[in-house]
């Protein structure tokens, strides 16, 4: 069975993947790393900006930094992960389609069925990549990431240097889900926040604007009996973006709460939690933070692509079918240092 005509077109996969109606991106990467940069390597320098003051000594011991207006800067060097899906559609899965009413369809009917079959794969291609580019961000936010290089098979870390105070972890008495004999929260949310808030003033020159809470820490902050009396969850603001399963709980002690709920769902039917169940992650605001995500070059077939998400389709004997790939050479990058608070709540 032969793919229909208009499925082999040199850019349809680019069609496709580029049309903003599909290129959805997850909910960190919308929020804060929106902005895209594109290098001609694959290897970049970026400054990043060191709060206002007082920073400095917590990097000069190994990296050389120098004064700018007042803060500090520095420059680090990044080697741009590969992110790559890819999807094979063999000939003998669309051999395999039915239309409803017809046991054999053909023609038209049977045309239209394999199109909607083959573009439906490709969404799911998409979602996968874009889940993967947000898992990059998620971990980037939490302070680094480790990833195998799927080019060369070597694994690489990145370690942006967060400093152990924005990576707090509570005590079992303050966690956010202890209770005392009675059923009493011992945890103080509020205190918590104030906290978290402060150390972002320090190192961004803003407070806290936004926390995304994991599964678990989700549920133990909605059962908090202040945070049930002062949730306001009317303060959804027209326009705001909530993407996928996530979900905007309210605004409590000036700062919008979402729980995040989406998955990984991997060809082989497995499925990976991509945020933290015990986490809540800190933002200061999305101008503030300053992220973006930096697109390096791909290579193919001796040819150089740049632009950001490179995709294609080739056709392959065993099994009979088409590979439908999407890469991409690309980092998303936070602005500053200590740019979040990464709590361990539950």
């Amino acid at each position: 069975m032969s793919f229909p005509s208009e499925l082999l077109r040199p850019r349809y996969l680019s069609t496709v993947v580029n049309d903003p109606h599909m290129n959805v991106p997850g909910l960190i990467t919308s929020m804060f790393f929106s902005t895209t940069v594109t290098s001609t390597s694959d290897t970049i320098d970026i400054r990043e900006d060191i709060g206002k003051g007082g920073m400095s000594k917590l990097i000069q011991s190994v990296h050389a930094a120098h004064a700018v207006g007042g803060g500090t800067a520095k420059v680090r060097s990044y080697k741009l992960p590969v992110i790559r899906e890819k999807k094979i559609i063999k000939s003998s899965d669309l051999n395999a389609l039915s239309v409803p009413g017809s046991v054999y369809p053909s023609g038209k009917n049977r045309n239209d069925e394999m199109k909607r079959y083959v573009l439906n794969e490709v969404r799911n291609l998409n979602d996968r990549f874009h889940l993967r580019m947000e898992d990059f961000a998620i971990n980037m936010a939490q302070g680094g990431i480790t990833y195998t290089d799927q080019e060369q098979g070597v694994n690489f870390e990145i370690d942006l240097g967060f400093d152990s105070a924005y990576t707090p972890t509570l005590t079992s008495a303050a966690a956010w889900d202890n209770k005392d004999s009675n059923g009493n929260s011992t945890a103080d949310i509020v205190a918590d926040i104030r906290s978290y808030s402060s150390l972002l003033r320090k190192s961004t020159g803003a407070g806290a604007a936004v926390c995304i809470l994991g599964a678990d820490a989700a549920s133990a902050f909605l059962d908090n009996t202040v945070v049930q009396k002062k949730l306001d969850t009317n303060n959804f603001r027209t326009g705001q973006l909530v993407v996928g399963e996530n979900t905007y709980l309210g605004r409590f002690a000036n700062v919008d709460f979402y729980e995040y709920a989406d998955y990984y769902r991997a060809d082989d039917g497995s499925v990976s939690q991509i945020f933290p169940a015990d986490k809540a992650i800190f933002f200061p605001n999305r101008a503030v933070y300053g992220g973006a995500r930096y697109f390096g070059p791909v290579d193919e077939e001796e040819q150089r692509f740049m632009g950001g998400i490179f995709a294609k389709q080739y056709e392959i004997n065993d099994p009979s079918g088409r590979v439908f790939l999407i890469e991409a050479h690309a980092l998303p990058i936070p602005k500053y240092l200590n740019s979040t608070v990464v709590a361990t709540v539950v």
